[in-house]
């Protein structure tokens, strides 16, 4: 009967190490689910800060572009108010000078048209200019 004891407890122990082993080998999946799971999570959130880095970097090279394209569209304007300045001045200058060749033209027109004339004591001379005809005593 002894000898049945033993057989029986070498069976119990037998089975109870291949239940500890089976759970073992679970465990160890469970453990290798997990880790990989882990990992690929690490990889993700790697990935992810690489990203916002690079979104950094990009939004600063944006700011950067920005700022010049602003500074750019200042000199533009600054470049087209002097400009309009000069046209302003220039029109006035050229308008001046509309004046004074009118002026001019006129001045030249009188001349041109009158003419020396020796007056008659006691008659009435008509002195014709372009403009019409005067009478002097």
């Amino acid at each position: 009967m002894k000898k049945t004891w033993k057989i029986v407890l070498s069976c119990v122990i037998a089975a109870a190490l291949v239940a500890a082993c089976v759970g073992l080998v679970l465990q160890h999946r469970r453990l290798t689910t997990v880790s990989s799971a882990l990992e690929t999570t690490g990889q993700a959130l790697q990935q992810a800060e690489t990203n916002k880095q690079e979104q950094a970097a990009q939004k600063e090279q944006l700011e950067q572009q920005k700022k010049e394209l602003e500074q750019q569209l200042k000199e533009a304007q600054d470049k087209l108010k002097a400009s309009q300045e000069e046209q302003s001045k220039l029109q006035k200058e050229k308008e001046s000078l509309q004046k004074q060749m009118e002026l001019l033209a006129a001045e030249k027109k009188a001349n041109n048209s009158s003419s020396v004339v020796t007056p008659i004591p006691g008659k009435v001379c008509y002195l014709t200019f372009d403009d019409g005809p005067f009478g002097v005593t």
